[in-house]
């Protein structure tokens, strides 16, 4: 799973640079202050567990490949970058993120947010309570407020599988 996830996340990146170049060289007005590229990336985590586990080396957040490439994004062209984030996936649970770089979020609060996706990659708010959705819901969001502070919270919802249920989306 984790190989199909960073074959993806790859052709993702290059996918990004030949747009951002594609529009830099024909539209020098598209990243004008009223327009803004929002990137939106669902199933995150794996960069907590990164940031966690190369916490004694990495002396910031943009040590991390993925968020040193969607800084890149946004020095040069304004991206806005939100992260949907699972609790648990494969063995690492967003409880076990440190905190170390909380302060860092927060200083790129502005262009960088992070969003509740789903408990884990099983998840489908298609069938669940409301009860459970809303303790999962605040579980994530707990988890994300320690590491990466408020202003870092997007507070959009992306459903994992875009499933959802009346009773657990309408809290």
């Amino acid at each position: 799973m984790r190989k199909n996830f960073l074959i993806i996340l790859s052709v993702l990146m290059l996918l990004l640079t030949i747009l951002s170049l594609n529009l830099k060289l024909n539209d020098k007005n598209f990243f004008s202050k009223d327009k803004k590229v929002i990137i939106s990336i669902d199933d995150t985590i794996e960069l907590f567990k990164d940031l966690t586990e190369n916490a004694s080396t990495y002396d910031s957040i943009f040590d991390n490949k993925l968020l040193n490439y969607f800084k890149s994004l946004h020095d040069e062209y304004g991206f806005l970058v939100t992260m949907y984030v699972f609790y648990d996936y494969g063995g690492f649970k967003l409880s076990n993120a440190n905190a170390k770089y909380k302060d860092e979020f927060i200083s790129n609060s502005d262009w960088l947010k992070f969003g509740f996706h789903a408990y884990n990659d099983k998840s489908n708010y298609g069938n669940s309570s409301a009860e459970q959705a809303k303790q999962e819901y605040e579980n994530v969001i707990n988890e994300l407020i320690r590491i990466c502070g408020k202003d870092s919270i997007d507070t959009n919802v992306r459903l994992h599988l875009y499933a959802g249920n009346l009773e657990s989306v309408w809290l």
